[in-house]
């Protein structure tokens, strides 16, 4: 548990990560070396994030999900600083084949390199945080024998258990018409991805992969949910891109991106937290998690905190002490003493 100057500083890190990204500028109490390398895999970039002053508590490698923009989103790299300011150094990799949706273990490949290019860099152990899809590939890279005893924990907020069983309910559930606006959002998302990863099915696949593309790079930052629809019903909706573009993948790629049964090797503690209301990965994805997690040896340290606190600046919520407790103990990890 997390001694209360711990919490003291946890509360300053949520503070600090939640407060809009827009505002955040790179400062003197942050260095920032961009654009390295690790050797060992092919493709292993990242940006690094370190205090400039102070003491180095820990370090920890953030990893995106599917994402245009890679390492270098913005909400990413804003991540990254408010670490970096409370004496966390933070490695953000570039993934290029998850970042379009490309099912490769080259990524986990690179990772591996990256794990070890920072713990040699930085001089201590790394922890693996994780956002959606990256929250499963630092769960199977922590197993690698390589750096099952080096990691010392993995933070996972919406990791998937299984990706075949992911793939499969998208199918299943193309058809139910989306609720909310966030939940119109994580549709028209998931639909660009694919749009990006299979020009081919496109009318005019220059054009439209191109302005798919365009689209996904503004998406969180610079786009309207009526420009999204818009695209969505115009272009995507007739295609049916999921029906069409699930079944296309590798199996055994597949199963080797999932955590389900390749979890033998972790040593580190693991934390769970899932976004009660995500439609890109389902809680129960969560859950099943949590459930193989705990079936292993050591299965008492690891946990899962199904919530609505990180995606949702709500009085309500910040004020529900059991929450934010429960919260605080899912990322204690991140700023506790190498």
């Amino acid at each position: 548990m997390a001694r209360p100057i711990d919490n003291l500083r946890l509360a300053a890190l949520l503070l600090r990560i939640s407060r809009p990204w827009q505002r955040d500028r790179p400062d003197g109490r942050v260095a920032e070396e961009l654009d390295l390398t690790a050797p060992g895999a092919q493709g292993a970039a990242f940006d690094l994030y370190r205090p400039a002053r102070g003491q180095l508590r820990s370090a920890a490698l953030a990893i995106h999900g599917v994402s245009a923009l890679l390492g270098r989103d913005p909400r990413l790299e804003h991540f990254a600083r408010g670490l970096a300011r409370s004496g966390v150094a933070c490695a953000v990799p570039s993934l290029a084949d998850l970042a379009i949706g490309r099912w490769s273990t080259r990524d986990l490949d690179r990772l591996e390199a990256i794990a070890l290019e920072a713990e040699r860099r930085l001089g201590t152990r790394v922890g693996l945080i994780g956002f959606s899809y990256g929250g499963s590939y630092a769960l199977v890279t922590a197993a690698r024998a390589a750096l099952a005893d080096r990691i010392r924990y993995v933070l996972g907020i919406g990791a998937y258990h299984d990706l075949a069983e992911l793939f499969a309910w998208y199918v299943r559930t193309r058809g139910e018409e989306p609720v909310t606006a966030a939940q119109w959002d994580d549709r028209v998302y998931l639909h660009l991805i694919l749009a990006q990863e299979h020009t081919e099915l496109l009318p005019e696949p220059e054009r439209l992969g191109a302005a798919a593309t365009e689209l996904l790079r503004r998406f969180c930052t610079g786009s309207s949910s009526a420009e999204k629809r818009a695209f969505f019903e115009q272009h995507l909706r007739p295609l049916d891109l999921v029906g069409q573009c699930i079944s296309a993948h590798d199996p055994d790629v597949v199963a080797a991106l999932s955590p389900a049964g390749n979890l033998a090797g972790l040593r580190c503690p693991v934390s769970l937290i899932h976004d009660a209301a995500d439609s890109i990965v389902p809680p129960e994805q969560g859950r099943r998690l949590i459930e193989e997690l705990q079936g292993l040896p050591g299965g008492e340290r690891h946990g899962l905190l199904v919530t609505t606190l990180l995606s949702h600046v709500d009085l309500g919520d910040i004020f529900n002490l059991r929450e934010l407790r429960r919260l605080f103990a899912a990322m204690a990890p991140i700023l506790a003493a190498s």
